[in-house]
Formats: structure tokens, C-alpha cells, sequence
């Protein structure tokens, strides 16, 4: 079994890698939450996943060595403003969601910066919303005895930490130097997502 999200052990695997490279990852996570958010938006009316695939399709540009094809404080006060941000508390997608906005911001600032604590960040909210999903599986409230242990052994925790181990290492062997290259690896992480909810962002 996998350990619950390292953030040492991230930090040692991410810093071998390109910044592009880095970006690539932490846009994987962000494809897994696109999910969350459009089963939020179905449910409650908030959000606006439409746009936020959007900016994803601009910062996956950025790995393919274009423009951003915008301002980066402009994107980031577009996603704000497409993510929801107070997440009502019926509802399993709520928190995973907010999570997902959060993680596309910390990938915009990722881009402008360079800096890998964002990196690590995006992966440990994506984290977080397994282990979410995983406790409302589980029907288990923050109080409940061994806490951890359960959802560091639920399936849906152990394949997201199963994924992000896995696309570090498809990115170490990868140059992102072809486009073809790049849209098979996005692919693969666009046909994924945190817990299977419904997609339906019209991409």
C-alpha cells in the first residue's frame, strides 16, 4: 500500500524535472478535478467548468512552448471567478471542487513563478479530494476513530497517489519536445478523473 501524500518525497521527485515538465504534472491534477467541478456545477448551479477548461487549454500551451495566450493576473482573476468558493455541504463533490479551482490557480502562479511549492501543493489538493470522496464513501465524519488509516487505505486514495507517482515518472522519460507527444500524455490524464462523476465541459 501506498503512504498517505508526501510532501518530501514530492518535492524529491518534481525536482528533477523540467519546469515544463513540473507544469505538465500539476495540469494532470487539474484535469482529474475538471470532473469534480462539473458534477458540482450540475448540482448546485456554481462554477463555471466551461471556462476554467478554457484556461486549462491555455496553460497546456504553455508546456507545448507557446504563448499563454494571456495575462497571468487576468487568468488567475478569471479562474477565481469561475471556481466556486464556498462549497455547500450536501453536496460529495463540494470540497474536491473547490480543491480543483484552487489547483488550476496554483498552476497559472506555477507558470509565472517557477516555484515547486505550488507544484506540490496542486498534487496534495488532489490528494485531498480523494481522500474527500473516500471519506464520504466511507460515510465517515473527521471524528471517527483511525481516521487516517481508513482513507490512506481506501482505493480511491491509493490510485491518485498511484497517478501522480506514475505521471512523474512518464514525465522523466519524456523530452515534451512534439506536440503528438504531449496530446497523448494529455489525453490519458483528460479520459481520468478523482472519482468517475459525470464530464460534460463540451471539450
Amino acid at each position: 500500500m501506498d503512504p498517505v501524500f508526501n510532501e518530501r518525497k514530492m518535492r524529491a521527485w518534481l525536482s528533477p524535472l523540467s519546469h515544463r515538465a513540473r507544469v505538465a504534472f500539476g495540469l494532470s491534477c487539474c484535469e482529474r478535478g475538471l470532473p469534480s467541478l462539473v458534477a458540482y456545477r450540475d448540482e448546485t448551479g456554481q462554477g463555471s467548468p466551461e471556462d476554467l477548461a478554457r484556461i486549462l487549454d491555455a496553460a497546456w500551451g504553455f508546456v507545448e512552448g507557446r504563448e499563454l495566450g494571456g495575462d497571468v493576473d487576468e487568468l488567475i482573476a478569471r479562474c477565481k471567478r469561475a471556481a466556486p468558493t464556498e462549497p455547500g455541504a450536501t453536496s460529495i463533490h463540494a470540497g474536491p471542487a473547490v480543491n480543483a479551482g484552487f489547483a488550476f490557480v496554483l498552476m497559472l502562479e506555477t507558470i509565472a513563478t517557477g516555484a515547486i511549492d505550488k507544484v506540490i501543493e496542486a498534487g496534495a489538493v488532489t490528494s485531498d479530494s480523494a481522500e474527500s470522496y473516500s471519506r464520504g464513501d466511507l460515510g465517515l465524519d473527521d471524528d471517527a476513530p483511525d481516521l487516517e488509516a481508513h482513507l490512506a487505505a481506501h482505493p480511491l486514495v491509493q490510485r491518485e497517489l498511484r497517478r501522480q507517482r506514475d505521471d512523474i515518472k512518464l514525465l522523466r522519460r519524456s523530452s515534451l519536445s512534439r506536440d503528438s507527444e504531449i496530446d497523448s500524455l494529455r489525453n490519458g490524464w483528460a479520459s481520468r478523473s478523482i472519482f468517475e462523476p459525470p464530464r460534460s465541459t463540451g471539450r
